[in-house]
């Protein structure tokens, strides 16, 4: 009989290797299994919307939605405090302009009007009294000027005299000494007070015009204290309906507050509120068109405004010539914006891929439909209906624009049933 020999140990290290191996092995197709399942859902055919990628021209136009509004709203604001004495008209009156709408009362605007009366009166008096007292002294002045001259006429003759007589020896050198200081001290006496004069009326002058500007000032400042009493009675700058209006009797109102608004009626504009996405595109005189019953009217962009809320701004537009007779405020409207000329481009329809991955990716479909495949993509330009397709698409594909729970972004692929 042949003997049993024992196995040799490399033979058992090798069995054990196969088997370490087939169990990586097993593992590994298990883990892809799953991870392809993960990946993988299942959807019904009439819960998803498909469309051809197709080639063809594209309109660079875009439909939004705007308001109709006032061409104008004027805001009413109370220019200075007082407590409501009347209320004269309500929301929803026609206004004219100058109507009266509100009337305030403030005593202490009376008061002021009294204390500045009374300072520009104080003024008045003190102005009247100074040109008084100048006129007095420019008399008084004036008549010593002229006592002089009468003095120095006299004197002159004198000194002329007793000099002819005092060359001759006629006259003593005392006497004719004490006439000649006399006649030198009248001389220097009448210029020194016609100096006297001209700078007493150039001071004179300047004073009274200080005064005169004072009490103009003055009287400016008491003019507009008493604007401050029209100021109380709130009035219609412009024609309009007054749309709001805050104000109860007895109610005590601050310098500044917003009482109201009217909206002048004399013409409308459109008011657009749309996606930041449009900003950059939208500028001013960009022009489009709305249909209002049955009829169309050429519209232009007027005004925007910059400031992004909730990802969302605001843009004007005003009619180009004709407008409607029939505008109502606050009536919806849809308006269309020619951005560009047509021209040819790559294109798929609008769906719901575009808020849900913006617009990054699509489900690309298999020749035979049953099957979709997560592409990345690219877009470009959009209108009311389509986008165009910069990159990731081919014309002829067909592709998944709209789902329910399909979009999440560990989704590779789906299933169709």
């Amino acid at each position: 009989m042949d003997e049993l020999r024992p196995k040799s140990k490399y033979a058992v290290y090798f069995r054990i290797l196969i088997i370490v191996i087939s169990l990586m092995f097993i593992v590994i197709l298990y883990r892809w299994a799953i991870s392809g399942r993960a990946n993988l859902i299942n959807v019904y055919s009439d819960s998803i919307i498909t469309c051809n990628v197709q080639q063809g021209p594209f309109s660079d136009y875009m439909t939004f939605s705007a308001v109709i509004v006032p061409f104008r709203t004027i805001y009413l604001d109370a220019y200075i405090s007082g407590r409501v004495d009347s209320i004269h008209r309500e929301v929803g009156d026609l206004l004219s302009a100058g109507d009266k709408i509100l009337t305030l009362s403030n005593p202490n605007v009376i008061m002021d009007i009294m204390q500045r009366e009374a300072e520009v009166f104080e003024q008045s008096n003190y102005l009247r009294n100074s040109q008084l007292a100048m006129e007095q002294s420019r008399t008084n002045l004036q008549a010593q000027i002229l006592e002089t001259d009468y003095r120095l006429h006299n004197l002159t003759d004198d000194y002329h005299r007793k000099k002819g007589l005092f060359e001759k020896g006629m006259v003593a050198n005392a006497e004719f000494k004490s006439t000649e200081y006399e006649y030198e001290y009248m001389l220097k006496k009448k210029d020194l007070m016609l100096l006297t004069q001209k700078q007493d009326s150039i001071f004179r002058a300047g004073q009274i015009k200080s005064l005169e500007d004072g009490l103009d000032r003055m009287e400016q400042n008491l003019g507009f204290y008493k604007k401050n009493i029209d100021q109380l009675v709130i009035r219609a700058p412009v024609s309009g309906v007054l749309t709001s209006f805050n104000a109860e009797i007895g109610e005590q109102i601050s310098s500044g507050k917003k009482l109201g608004q009217i909206d002048d009626l004399s013409g409308y504009k459109l008011e657009i509120q749309t996606d930041e996405h449009w900003l950059n595109r939208i500028r001013a005189g960009l022009r489009g068109k709305v249909t209002i019953n049955s009829k169309e009217y050429t519209i232009s962009v007027s005004k925007i405004y910059p400031e992004v809320l909730n990802r969302t701004f605001t843009f004007e537009m005003c009619f180009d010539g004709e407008i409607p007779d029939d505008l109502r405020q606050g009536q919806s409207v849809y308006i269309e914006i020619v951005f560009d000329s047509t021209k040819d481009a790559i294109l798929i329809k609008k769906g719901n891929f575009y808020s849900e991955t913006g617009g990054s990716s699509v489900y690309v479909l298999s020749e035979n439909g049953k099957y979709g495949t997560r592409r990345p993509i690219t877009l470009g330009r959009q209108n009311s209906t389509q986008h165009e397709v910069l990159e990731g698409l081919t014309p002829g594909e067909r592709i998944v624009i709209s789902g329910i729970n399909i979009w999440d972004k560990k989704t590779e692929r789906i299933q169709i049933h």
